[in-house]
């Protein structure tokens, strides 16, 4: 866009820059899309489901075991349970358990303090998690104002 706008006074130079600058971002714009594509959402989405319906089975039988309904031992329980979770291909971040205890605050018991340090390092493991893309994404926007700014000033 700079090199549309200012056309007739840009120096050879920068002409030179920005279209190197636009061949590296076109470059890591196709890395980014292999990368994204590599991480095979689908089949990661597929053993969380398996996952689940494992739980859901054994909660069922848990809720029936606790109304006399079925035998069964609680240790066992708890340790059917340890070993789904082990068993299971998808763990969770640590930006999901920090979400899910400020969705919870009044169960974990969480002073102020500790509802912003929460906070804080969801935010921080946001940003490392999606640093890339939100530079991507405001990188070119930062750095074309900061060229006008220049050139007009």
């Amino acid at each position: 866009m700079i090199a549309l706008i200012f056309a007739s006074d840009m120096p050879r130079f920068d002409e030179i820059a920005l279209s190197s600058v636009s061949i590296v971002l076109s470059v890591l714009i196709i890395i980014v899309t292999l990368l994204e594509n590599s991480r095979e959402y689908p089949l990661n989405a597929e053993y969380a489901f398996q996952t689940a319906h494992k739980l859901e089975d054994l909660y069922n039988r848990y809720e029936a075991f606790l109304q006399n309904r079925a035998i069964g031992d609680e240790m066992q329980f708890r340790d059917e349970y340890n070993q789904i979770l082990r068993n299971a291909r998808v763990g969770r971040k640590a930006i999901d358990y920090h979400q899910f205890q400020l969705q919870n605050d009044a169960s974990f018991n969480l002073s102020t303090s500790s509802r912003l340090r929460t906070a804080a390092f969801c935010m921080f493991e946001g940003v490392v998690e999606y640093w890339f893309y939100a530079t991507m994404a405001f990188g070119p926007l930062v750095a074309i104002s900061v060229y006008v700014a220049k050139r007009l000033g």
